[in-house]
């Protein structure tokens, strides 16, 4: 299972859409899955049973994901700051920290409603306040990618490809 981890706005769904067809193999979303689950968005989640109540949920998803055969897995920000999913993805899986600069993020979550972690009056201090949180847990991944702004979904999936030739994942 190659699992794509990062903040929001790093690209993990529409990257890793594109790296499974360029793998042919399957694509699942964490947070759609989730959603399917719950029978409601992430953003409802968050509002009626917090955030600590939507880990959980996305802990109990993550891992049931994690044991279904292999295929790129698109978490959400938060899963890989699980020590618990952590180690199962280490298990399970081959991680690919998909990195990205607050000036990445910021034009691709601006305005977005469907990122609870920046539904607040200073969403824009929020976002730096996770960068500088989660960018040394993520850095545990496998493999870094560095995300920039102008880059295409077909250079992302080549730059993958390539690392993960180097550590033999991929022939």
């Amino acid at each position: 299972m190659l699992v794509l981890v990062g903040l929001m706005g790093a690209g993990k769904s529409s990257i890793g859409n594109k790296l499974s067809d360029f793998l042919n193999v399957g694509f699942l979303d964490a947070d759609s899955e989730i959603e399917k689950a719950a029978g409601m968005t992430i953003v409802e989640i968050f509002e009626k049973f917090g955030e600590k109540y939507f880990r959980e949920g996305e802990k109990k998803v993550v891992s049931r994901l994690m044991l279904q055969k292999p295929q790129v897995l698109s978490t959400g920000g938060g899963a890989f700051i699980s020590k618990d999913l952590r180690e199962l993805i280490k298990i399970h899986g081959f991680s690919i920290w998909l990195k990205a600069d607050f000036e990445t993020l910021w034009p691709r979550v601006l305005g977005k409603k469907n990122r609870p972690l920046l539904n607040q009056m200073e969403p824009e201090k929020a976002l730096k306040s996770l960068i500088k949180e989660r960018n040394p847990i993520y850095s545990k991944a496998d493999i870094t990618i560095e995300s920039k702004p102008k880059i295409s979904h077909s250079k992302m999936v080549e730059k993958i490809v390539i690392e993960l030739k180097k550590n033999q994942m991929f022939v």
